[in-house]
């Protein structure tokens, strides 16, 4: 059977399932008889508003969520390169690749693909398309489109439990002088006529 070798070279170990997820194209561990298809669509969203000259522009423009869409094949006339995953949960190989997918869109988890240029961690199935007709009756060829999950990571500081004195400070010392509560006319004229103030 072609494929990848079962040992390691020079050492005779075999290839444990965990470093086979790092070097083999699967999606969430399960690898499947054929990858017919992988694209990948990375794009940045950059501003329509207008910039001012001198600034950073990254401070404009941001990643979008990764996008992968791989073409898979299963065959039911073949062994897999690891067989448990797809027996017992249904009566072919193919079918039981089918609920699988569609076990992960479901269940919303996510979860890391290898591909051969890169690995992408949370990524999560957006659209399954199967077209199941008499060319792929012993077998599956499905379309599986899946986004990155955006993640954010929490950042704990410190604040200083040292008293705040901003709300305490020295406003200063206020003036103030009297209001004469005269009138302008009364100040000019009152005193000619003999009002008393």
């Amino acid at each position: 059977m072609l494929g990848l070798p079962k040992e390691l070279p020079y050492t005779g170990r075999n290839i444990s399932r965990a470093e086979l997820a790092l070097i083999k194209t699967n999606i969430a561990g399960y690898f499947f008889d054929g990858f017919i298809d992988v694209s990948h669509s990375i794009n940045t969203q950059v501003t329509t508003h207008q910039v001012q000259k001198g600034v950073s522009i990254s401070d404009h423009a941001y990643l979008e969520p990764v996008e992968v869409t791989m073409t898979i094949k299963m065959s039911d006339a073949m062994q897999g390169m690891i067989e448990s995953d797809f027996i017992g949960i249904s009566y072919t190989r193919s079918t039981a690749a089918y609920k699988i997918l569609r076990q992960l869109q479901q269940q919303r988890l996510a979860f890391q693909i290898h591909t051969r240029l890169e690995t992408y961690q949370n990524m999560m199935i957006t659209q399954l398309s199967v077209n199941d007709d008499y060319m792929n009756y012993t077998g599956l060829e499905c379309t599986v489109k899946m986004r990155e999950l955006m993640v954010a990571s929490e950042k704990v500081v410190k604040v200083s439990t040292r008293e705040q004195t901003t709300a305490n400070s020295n406003s200063g010392t206020i003036l103030s002088s009297a209001i004469q509560d005269q009138s302008i006319l009364y100040t000019l004229f009152g005193q000619q006529y003999g009002y008393a103030t």
